[in-house]
């Protein structure tokens, strides 16, 4: 196994950052999302705690979307045909993303939403 300088895996990782942003939609759509959400943070001011919980969960999400699409990739690398069980894993994998998108959904429910209902702003 060869050693690579941190600087070349950070090369990988840019690579792979590249090639999912350039095939995953469901990618680009969630970055739009979390830019979204990050201008609204600006916004409401939210306090200090609340970004961490905020940055955690965009990174939630699109850390699992990168692993969804890495679980596809191989997925589809051994069994280029359908079968049932590929079907499994990829679904798992997607039920993943939906699931920690819902988490990130619900927290920001509850951290914008008391500042929405205190600013009277709905």
């Amino acid at each position: 196994m060869p050693s690579h300088s941190i600087w070349r895996s950070m090369g990988f990782a840019i690579d792979g950052l590249r090639y999912a942003f350039s095939s995953q939609r469901s990618l680009r759509i969630e970055s739009i999302i979390a830019g979204f959400i990050v201008v609204i943070g600006f916004a409401l001011g939210i306090s200090r705690l609340e970004w961490v919980i905020v940055i955690i969960s965009i990174s939630f999400v699109i850390g699992l979307e990168l692993i969804n699409t890495a679980i596809e990739a191989v997925v589809d690398l051994v069994s280029p045909e359908y079968h049932p069980v590929a079907k499994v894993a990829k679904d798992i994998a997607s039920a993943a993303v939906l699931t920690s998108g819902v988490g990130g959904l619900i927290a920001g429910l509850v951290i914008f939403g008391a500042y929405i209902l205190r600013d009277g702003l709905f």
